[in-house]
């Protein structure tokens, strides 16, 4: 009688128990653990809309065109990532990005400043190596253009410019991600990503519509909005620090 309820004691207990600890999986080391991470880096960007602009700002000024367009942003990720079970991880957080160049226009010099305040929420999944130091990660998923400005800045004061603004707007984000863990609290890593983000119409700080500059072509009936876009692909190296 014992020795039976020996054998059915044993048998509840293997089924009960899980066959593999989730920790145990491979590759799977930091499940559960929530990371986060500060990053400095650089964005490829080419907003066409806005280097219109800027463009025809310079031809009013009397300028070369194509002074002062921004082509590379200044990148600041702050962000946190949980790395779930089933290699899952989901990440969020606040991506900083900034650009401001300069350029001599007409009797001024001109620097032309903006940038966007991006909240991603992406989802994807990651593995380890290397006894899990090295974590390589995907992941995807929608973005918010939180905040937005853009304006041109006279360096003497001669003119006028007008700081611009825009609404809220949605796009859509993606990355990989490599990272090694110096210790089980501290990490270095480089991010690479692609994101489509585009600003609604700017517009002056309070104004219900879109902002038109007071030269041509925008001065001139029909003439359309201007949108700040970064779009493109980004880079940044970053600093991750271990939650729990």
């Amino acid at each position: 009688m014992a020795r039976a309820l020996l054998v059915v004691f044993a048998f509840s207990l293997a089924v009960v128990q899980p066959a593999t600890a989730r920790a145990d999986l491979p590759g799977e080391g930091y499940q559960n653990h929530l990371l986060f991470s500060l990053g400095v880096g650089v964005d490829a960007i080419h907003p066409t809309d806005y280097d219109a602009y800027t463009n025809a700002f310079n031809a009013s000024a009397r300028g070369q065109s194509g002074q002062a367009n921004p082509s590379v942003a200044l990148r600041v990720p702050l962000m946190a990532t949980y790395y779930g079970p089933y290699y899952s991880l989901v990440r969020t957080g606040v991506d900083a990005d900034y650009f401001f160049p300069s350029a001599k226009i007409g009797n001024d010099t001109v620097t032309n400043y903006g940038g966007m305040l991006e909240v991603p929420l992406l989802f994807g999944g990651h593995y380890a190596f290397v006894d899990n130091r090295l974590i390589l990660e995907l992941a995807i998923g929608p973005c918010v253009a939180a905040f937005t400005a853009a304006g041109l800045n006279g360096g003497n004061g001669s003119r006028s410019y007008q700081q611009l603004y825009a609404d809220p707007g949605f796009g859509f984000d993606s990355e990989i991600k490599g990272q090694y863990f110096l210790s089980p609290g501290f990490s270095i890593g480089l991010e690479l990503g692609y994101r489509i983000l585009s600003s609604s119409d700017l517009h002056v700080s309070g104004a219900s519509s879109y902002y038109q500059p007071p030269f041509a072509p925008y001065n001139s009936p029909g003439a359309k909005p201007i949108h700040l876009d970064l779009s493109g692909f980004r880079a940044a190296f970053v600093l991750g620090f271990t939650a729990l």
